[in-house]
């Protein structure tokens, strides 16, 4: 198998020391024996993804990658920077997984929702049609609530405000309105948040 630049790291997970590959890489910043934390930046993806392989190095101090010493990532994957953001304005948050339960309140394409969930399985409902994911409520602390996948893309909170144009801290300062024109335009721009979604 040829996974071109990568970068081994050995970590423990509970009891247990695993090593935890990223291949498909750029711009390495580690070295051989550095030890790095969670959140360090190691390197850059040379492409669209990184490859990631976990494996147990007690059974396999090599690296030549069997299949049957290589675990699957679900168990290890967690993305504490992980949030979810609604893809359009308005989304109801539903106390049921479903469009007739009762509504919990309203998040914008600003807002980053959090998950109680495995960050995996999360990523996996995320856009799909006729899923829900867990949420936790932003208006009430400790309340689940349920938001349709479909709506919601996956972010991280490294991701820059100025990347989501319409987010409130990002637009240009208030002006004043110079003619009627200018209260019709912005009336305009301001209907195009729409209906409530789901």
């Amino acid at each position: 198998m040829n996974y071109g630049p990568y970068v081994s790291i050995v970590t423990r997970l509970g009891g247990d020391k695993i090593r935890v590959l990223y291949a498909n890489l750029k711009d390495i910043r580690v070295s051989v024996g550095q030890v790095v934390s969670t959140g360090d930046v190691i390197a850059k993806s040379r492409g669209d993804y990184v490859k990631v392989v976990i494996q147990a190095p007690k059974d396999n101090p090599y690296p030549q990658f069997p299949l049957k010493y290589v675990a699957h990532p679900r168990r290890h994957l967690t993305l504490p920077r992980l949030r979810l953001r609604p893809t359009d304005n308005r989304l109801r948050l539903r106390r049921e997984p479903n469009t007739d339960s009762e509504v919990a309140g309203f998040v914008n394409q600003w807002d980053q929702l959090e998950t109680p969930d495995h960050d995996y399985r999360v990523l996996k409902l995320v856009g799909r049609e006729g899923k829900w994911i867990r949420v936790y409520n932003p208006y009430a602390t400790g309340d689940i609530v349920y938001a349709a996948a479909w709506y919601l893309k996956a972010v991280s909170l490294d991701d820059p405000k100025q990347g989501n144009t319409r987010h409130p801290d990002t637009r240009d300062e208030p002006r004043p309105l110079s003619s009627a024109g200018d209260a019709i335009c912005d009336a305009a721009a301001l209907s195009g948040l729409g209906a409530p979604a789901v």
